[in-house]
């Protein structure tokens, strides 16, 4: 991954986690920044080739499909273990993400992108209020319960393996930082392992 694209990727996900924007429309703006930057850098200032020859490479160039990013569905509910999770998050439940809706007709199944939605579950619901998700990062707010709010910033890791053993330690769907904080400071956090509920 050459520089360009690491700072466009990086630029796309920091505008996406502040202003809560879906993966749909960032990725739509990288594509299109990508195409702008061809079409207005790709002739350089001094050509030693001729006009015929240069046409047809810059048209070479723009007809290049872009790459598409993956196709990773984030949605679901996820737990974390509640063996080891320290007194201030004792009552913590689960997570729930939603950035898809499916549905059926006919027999056939399908999905649709929709703006993220969820929420973070103790003994009270905590929605979450903005959400950012792209390359396998993810990142939330939830709204405040009494003072009390959550902040998460993580990744989905990319497992190669395929475990199916009794009693086997399985990788974590989701890991990340986890902050509790009351009237907008943080008074605990944990790193956070998550896995998909009912495995």
């Amino acid at each position: 991954m050459n520089i360009f694209s690491f700072s466009i990727r990086a630029f796309v996900f920091s505008v996406a986690l502040l202003t809560g924007t879906t993966a749909v429309i960032a990725s739509r703006f990288v594509i299109t920044t990508v195409a702008a930057f061809t079409e207005t850098s790709a002739e350089p200032e001094s050509v030693t080739m001729p006009e015929s020859e240069r046409a047809t490479v810059f048209e070479d160039l723009r007809n290049e499909e872009p790459i598409a990013p993956e196709d990773f569905d984030p949605t679901g509910t996820y737990g974390l273990d509640t063996d080891k999770l320290p007194a201030a998050f004792a009552d913590f439940e689960f997570i729930d993400i939603a950035t898809r809706e499916y549905e059926e007709d006919n027999g056939t199944y399908f999905s649709r992108p929709i703006i993220p939605t969820g929420s973070l579950q103790t003994k009270k619901t905590f929605e979450l209020k903005k959400i950012a998700y792209g390359n396998r990062e993810i990142s939330f707010e939830t709204t405040v319960q009494d003072g009390i709010s959550y902040r998460f910033v993580g990744h989905f890791p990319v497992s190669t393996e395929f475990i199916s053993c009794e009693g086997c330690e399985y990788p974590a769907d989701l890991k990340g930082q986890l902050k509790k904080l009351k009237n907008g400071k943080v008074i605990a956090e944990i790193e956070a392992e998550f896995y998909v509920h009912g495995c």
